[in-house]
């Protein structure tokens, strides 16, 4: 899961993969378009039968593809960057515990550390 909210690739990613779904679903569109006696679901299946043609083309599918793939490179990279640079719970209490070597302000009881200490180790395991 990317960590950046709002995801810089996660549109591209949403994207290519529904339109190459739409393209890969013109059977059942047609199927739809065919059968359904409900007139909206008609028009709804022809418009995307007729869309899931053009997404079907060697062009679109090479562009999809490609956006896909690059979207998907920009999703791990992000992820591991800042997997790499953002300190885990862990890391986090222990710049605030009694064995901190900086000056930041430290936990009020000794109660509170030992429950942020076992609540920090559950999320690292």
């Amino acid at each position: 899961m990317c960590l950046f909210y709002p995801c810089p690739c996660r549109g591209g990613l949403a994207v290519s993969g529904d339109l190459i779904a739409i393209a890969a679903a013109r059977p059942f569109f047609e199927h739809v378009a065919q059968t359904s006696s409900n007139k909206a679901a008609v028009e709804f299946a022809k418009l995307f039968a007729s869309a899931s043609i053009r997404l079907g083309e060697e062009g679109a599918q090479k562009l999809l593809t490609r956006l896909l793939i690059g979207s998907n490179i920009v999703f791990w990279v992000a992820t591991g960057v800042l997997f790499m640079v953002a300190p885990d719970a862990l890391e986090a209490w222990c710049d605030k515990c009694v064995f901190r070597d900086n000056d930041a302000k430290g936990y009020a009881d000794m109660e509170k550390e030992l429950s942020e200490l076992w609540m920090a180790v559950g999320e690292v395991i």
